[in-house]
């Protein structure tokens, strides 16, 4: 649990990392590749413990190991795993297919469209477990789904919007 003083801005996150090294008097080791090094970062600590600083400096799929004086960043395995989200997109009444129909994964920025049949399939990265699809498509309405453990073969069901007949409209005091 080493603390550090730090005060220093705009530094790159590689320099940043130099810096916060020297002053907690440990070695640091991570690969270039899965650290976005050339950000600009703020570094201002008081007392702080380093995990701290560096969870706050480092993107979240970077994890912080250590082992005596070595401080090791590496990337979080879980937040790297790939996963294919399949299913099918129906009409909640008739259970027919809704061919056009949009899926997109809220917060990751993938999306897909269904086919002919309704079927889709969508790549996420990471946890998937409540991550939070909007299913829609013209006259239904959007519907928010999160995913359960369950990732292939899902069954995403659209409630059509409701059809407006015709009015007339009512004349009232000559206004017509």
């Amino acid at each position: 649990d080493r603390r550090v003083d730090v005060d220093a801005r705009q530094l790159t996150l590689d320099r940043a990392l130099e810096v916060l090294a020297r002053e907690g008097n440990f070695k640091l080791s991570y690969n270039a590749d899965a650290v976005p090094t050339d950000s600009l970062v703020d570094l201002r600590a008081e007392q702080a413990r380093v995990r701290d600083v560096l969870e706050d400096l480092l993107p979240g799929d970077i994890v912080v190991r250590s082992n005596g004086d070595h401080v090791i960043l590496a990337v979080d395995p879980l937040t790297r795993e790939r996963h294919v989200i399949t299913g099918r997109v129906l009409d909640a009444g008739t259970r027919m297919v809704l061919a056009n129909a949009t899926v997109v994964a809220l917060q990751r920025g993938s999306a897909t469209g269904t086919d002919g049949q309704g079927s889709f399939t969508l790549k996420l990265k990471g946890v998937v477990e409540g991550a939070p699809l909007l299913v829609g498509r013209t006259g239904y309405r959007d519907t928010v789904v999160y995913l359960g453990m369950r990732t292939s073969d899902l069954q995403l069901m659209l409630t059509p919007l409701s059809r407006l007949e015709k009015v007339e409209p009512l004349c009232v005091y000559e206004r017509c």
